[in-house]
């Protein structure tokens, strides 16, 4: 409270013009982790791990102050440890914690890898953001990423935020020639043909993880 993070409305609002910082949350998740060469040539279920890659900030300004280079960085090593590329990617849960900083320099990040993929007027790169739901579960709000996004692609329906969002003017500006869709209200169908999901998630102190499925 002292740094101002947190939100004095009570809600965490990912992207939205309205964000005015994150909500804490509680919970626990566990999940149950069997390797590919088990499956015995079986074919493979929704929720596999494709590409894994995580890296670090480095020195930065602030705490608080997230590196675009290096989310890039990390987003682009784990499409390549997928063997996959930024097109085959339809849904996306990001980080966001409804902070005005952060949500831009991510958004920034995702134009920069995903933009030539989903330009304006193609189809778009549905996101979510879990802790619109749940708040900031902080340890756990990983795996609480995970879960949701392993749900989205069993349903091809993505859970939308449970209020209307305006991006703000940081997040619209960055999002610039890219055809994002925060998915809104309804509940948004993937195409029925093979796609990945995607999730990001960014630590406190400038660790950065990018998961595909």
């Amino acid at each position: 409270s002292q740094a101002h993070m947190l939100s004095e409305t009570q809600r965490c609002r990912p992207f939205d013009a309205e964000a005015d910082g994150y909500v804490r949350g509680e919970g626990c998740a566990m999940l149950m982790v069997q390797r590919q060469s088990a499956q015995r040539g079986r074919t493979l279920p929704d929720n596999t791990i494709r590409g894994l890659a995580i890296n670090q900030d480095g020195h930065s300004l602030s705490l608080v102050a997230p590196s675009g280079p290096q989310q890039q960085r990390c987003i682009r090593t784990a499409l390549l440890s997928a063997g996959a590329d930024a097109a085959q990617v339809g849904f996306l849960e990001a980080n966001s914690t409804g902070g005005k900083l952060g949500d831009a320099v991510e958004v920034g990040a995702l134009r920069a890898v995903f933009g030539a993929a989903h330009p304006v007027g193609g189809a778009p790169l549905r996101i979510g953001a879990v802790k619109g739901l749940l708040g900031n579960l902080e340890s756990v709000v990983g795996m609480a990423s995970l879960l949701k996004a392993m749900l989205v692609l069993r349903a091809r329906q993505v859970t939308p935020n449970p209020f209307p969002v305006v991006l703000s003017p940081q997040v619209a500006a960055n999002a610039h020639n890219f055809e994002m869709e925060v998915v809104r209200s309804g509940r948004a169908q993937l195409s029925a043909a093979p796609q990945l999901a995607a999730l990001s998630n960014f630590g406190f102190a400038g660790t950065n993880v990018h998961l595909l499925l």
